[in-house]
């Protein structure tokens, strides 16, 4: 198996949504099921977190039986434990939810320990699985199989329809007309030449147009910008030749030209949005605290969503790679620049940053390994051999809801530390960087932050130099 992209992790963070990956062959030939087939005598392997390490689907008939297809990088999918967890608890004698990873033991064990230590949530989950990824086929993340008593299959949904009132109405057998199934029928395209577009040339003559596919070695540059289209959310740059983000916010498409892709587009305090009208500004920046706005306006949120979601695709030849956010970016500032007065740009601004500091004179992070690692997920952060700027990294991703974080350690040696709490919380995180002599203080101070705002005019300034 292998990820699309090597930065999928990345996408989770930056949009919130749903992650891409595809798979070459199956370890079993396994037919794919759809909704209103009965589930195979299969037996699943590698389960831990339950009595058995092996379990079969028909062991659970006169339960519902949800599959929860994750991965510890989808940060969606982790957001949902808490509340599958309670659901599991309530319904504890007509429901039986599955885990279900990709990933290996060892990457899951270390990041359900810290989930079990700091949220007290222990789950039933089957690792390292190709069987049932193979059975119901997806390419977004999270997915989820809902497995009636009977042992047939009844819905595949995303994440929005896991509540009480859907999960009781399954289980007593009732019929739910607003349970929306997940769209996920993209076709996967492996191509030796690995174009993920396929750019043609349109040739005249004789009265009639020709069409000619341009291959990948003769393409110098190719961009396109749609529309929103079904089929889900995604981001690709696992080639420094490629840019592709499907159904993206105008916010997101910025966030990512404006930071190329570095860790400073993990915030959501470095990116802000000042445009005079306050309709557009609610439209393009759609996060939680608008969504109510958008609603008391009276606007339709799915069709805002189709409205103010783009896909955005750039190939171009080795030769531009380190130009391609550059370009991206004057194209967006092109397009948005004249749909909607807009532009996207990096200004010095003075702002409330989380600022590290030392608060003790003890050296308490001084490395002690001579092989550098890193582990992180939700609940556990450990660097050895590392620098202080891999802590901040780390952070920035895990506080990315706070403001942006500066250091001023002065630190220049490598570190060891080990942080197991709730990272995304700034009093847990304080608490354990305490043990080590620091501290994130909240503070002003003059950093970049990407401005989408509304377009000004060029100026050129005259030469006003004379001959005399």
């Amino acid at each position: 198996m292998k990820l699309i992209s090597k930065t999928a992790h990345t996408s989770a963070f930056l949009f919130g949504i749903s992650l891409v990956f595809t798979f070459k062959g199956l370890t079993q030939d396994i037919r794919q099921l759809k909704i209103g087939d009965s589930i195979p005598e299969i037996e699943v392997q590698n389960v831990i977190n339950y009595p058995t390490p092996t379990i079969k689907l028909s062991n659970f008939k006169g339960k519902l039986v949800l599959l929860n297809f994750w991965a510890t990088w989808c940060s969606p999918c982790i957001s949902k434990f808490p509340i599958l967890d309670s659901l599991q608890r309530k319904f504890k004698n007509e429901l039986q939810i599955i885990n279900i990873t990709h990933e290996d033991n060892g990457k899951v064990v270390s990041f359900l320990d810290g989930l079990e230590k700091v949220k007290n949530i222990h789950v039933m989950t089957v690792v390292g699985d190709s069987v049932l990824r193979s059975m119901f086929y997806h390419q977004t993340l999270p997915h989820y199989v809902w497995i009636d008593r009977n042992g047939k299959v009844f819905a595949i949904t995303g994440g929005d329809e896991i509540t009480e009132t859907n999960l009781r109405n399954a289980i007593e057998l009732k019929e739910n007309e607003s349970l929306k199934q997940k769209i996920d029928n993209t076709v996967v395209l492996e191509r030796k030449n690995g174009i993920l577009f396929t750019p043609v040339l349109h040739f005249h003559g004789n009265g009639n147009i020709y069409t000619k596919e341009v291959h990948l070695k003769d393409v110098i540059i190719n961009s396109t910008l749609t529309k929103y289209q079904e089929g889900g959310v995604s981001v690709s740059i696992n080639k420094p030749t490629v840019i592709s983000l499907t159904n993206t916010s105008i916010y997101g498409l910025y966030r990512a030209a404006l930071w190329k892709f570095r860790l400073e587009m993990f915030n959501e305090n470095k990116t802000i949005v000042e445009v005079s009208d306050s309709v557009l500004s609610t439209r393009i920046k759609r996060s939680k605290e608008n969504k109510e706005k958008i609603l008391l306006q009276g606007e339709n949120e799915e069709k805002l969503k189709k409205d103010y979601r783009f896909c955005y695709e750039l190939k171009l030849s080795s030769a531009l790679s380190e130009n391609r956010f550059e370009i991206m970016l004057d194209e967006l500032n092109k397009y948005f620049g004249n749909l909607y007065g807009i532009e996207g740009v990096i200004e010095k601004r003075k702002t409330n940053c989380l600022v590290l500091k030392k608060i003790s004179e003890d050296d308490k992070i001084a490395a002690k390994s001579y092989t550098e690692s890193q582990k992180q997920n939700s609940f556990i952060f450990e660097l050895k051999g590392s620098y202080i700027a891999d802590l901040v990294a780390g952070l920035t991703q895990s506080l990315r809801n706070y403001p942006p974080i500066v250091d001023e350690t002065k630190y220049t040696g490598k570190i060891d530390i080990s942080l197991i709490c709730n990272l995304s919380d700034l009093r847990s995180v304080n608490t354990k960087l305490k043990e080590y002599g620091l501290k994130l203080e909240e503070e002003q101070r003059n950093i970049d932050i990407a401005v989408i705002r509304d377009k000004r005019p060029n100026i050129v300034k005259k030469n006003t130099s004379s001959d005399d």
